[in-house]
């Protein structure tokens, strides 16, 4: 493969040339010599950034959801969801690699994602998770594996017993759980079972759609991730403020409290139950309003820069420290089309000029 060079990009602050190669950043300098064979990408002076990760997604639905995906004449057995159309679709977000919280149980699911990322149809780095049905199996590759997904689903929970059941299952495999947590009842559930179990690095709450201060000193103090989805304050705010309790209301959806509190936060956007644009939802981090333009817990706003790093962490850390454009990173990236100050007065994913991974530009 031959290598990248990116000319003129912002980095940090500075104007400077970037060479990607065996899809690692290997040079970073004011000026590169040019080689034969480069492949130079004019950066015009943009900021260069990683790519995006996102922390929360449901691969297959979000394929089958695709307009290409649904035949016009639908055949006697359905084919395999068109992973491609979903794949180009993320790259053209800027997004490099995402997590899938699906809680599958079927190992046929895995391999067909599998597939599409080891043809190349999903260009995307791809971690998975599974439900507790197959908590010791490890994913094919490339795929890496996440952790297990417990659904703790307030209209038909899971016994207090049946949770502890599955974390131990989680840990005799030696892995971290994800816990679906979409109320405090759900959420005190969950805590519970930990208690029982005891917290392990890499356990994460999931969405944590009402974390209120009582227990998010619980969830600090356990030293859990919380993966949230702060664009379901655009998409659904409206909605939750016809029909969830008033008390709940400021708590939905927390991002800055939890950071406060010392709890690590990663983004996702749960599509295809939510718009896959990461972009969408850094701006609803940041602004805090539903759709027809109601402020929605307006002290859990955040700033452009730390909404943005909700989703620049790695996928087996979401919480994490946010990765960097730095000599020997992976060559994921995700080109703007101007400074990086200037993108985040008005995130959108209109800024986005190239998507790199693994070195390689991706299609637009």
């Amino acid at each position: 493969m031959a290598d990248l060079v990116l000319r003129e990009v912002v980095v940090d602050g500075w104007l400077v040339d970037v060479r990607a190669s065996g899809g690692v950043i290997t040079e970073i300098d004011r000026r590169l010599p040019a080689r034969p064979g480069d492949d130079e990408v004019d950066g015009r002076r943009g900021a260069l950034i990683p790519g995006l990760h996102d922390h929360h997604v449901h691969l297959l639905a979000l394929a089958a959801a695709e307009p290409s995906s649904a035949p016009a004449d639908p055949p006697a057995s359905s084919p395999a969801p068109d992973l491609a159309a979903t794949g180009a679709r993320l790259a053209g977000y800027g997004v490099t690699g995402v997590s899938d919280l699906t809680p599958t149980g079927s190992s046929s699911d895995l391999a067909v994602l599998a597939a599409a990322a080891g043809s190349g149809a999903l260009p995307q780095r791809v971690m998975v998770g599974t439900g507790p049905g197959l908590a010791d199996a490890r994913a094919p590759t490339p795929l890496t594996t996440g952790p297990v997904k417990l659904v703790v689903d307030d209209g038909a929970p899971p016994t207090l017993d049946t949770l502890v059941r599955w974390m131990r299952a989680a840990r005799d495999a030696a892995r971290p759980v994800a816990a679906h947590c979409v109320t405090r009842a759900g959420l005190a559930l969950a805590l519970d079972a930990w208690d029982r179990v005891g917290p392990r690095p890499g356990d994460r709450i999931e969405h944590g759609s009402v974390v209120p201060p009582d227990l998010r000193s619980i969830v600090a103090s356990r030293h859990l991730t919380v993966v949230t989805q702060p664009g379901y304050v655009l998409e659904r705010g409206d909605r939750y403020l016809a029909s969830v309790a008033p008390a709940d209301l400021p708590h939905l959806y927390p991002c800055r409290g939890l950071i406060e509190a010392g709890i690590p936060v990663g983004g996702g956007t749960d599509a295809p139950y939510g718009h896959p644009d990461p972009w969408r939802a850094i701006a609803s981090a940041i602004e805090r309003r539903t759709s027809g333009g109601t402020p929605l817990g307006v002290r859990e706003a955040v700033s452009p820069e730390r909404a943005l790093a909700l989703f620049l962490t790695p996928l087996d850390d979401p919480g994490g420290s946010p990765r960097r454009v730095e000599l020997g990173a992976p060559a994921d990236l995700c080109l703007l089309d101007g400074p990086l100050s200037q993108v985040l007065e008005g995130p959108s994913s209109d800024s986005v000029v190239a998507t790199v991974i693994g070195g390689a530009v991706q299609p637009r």
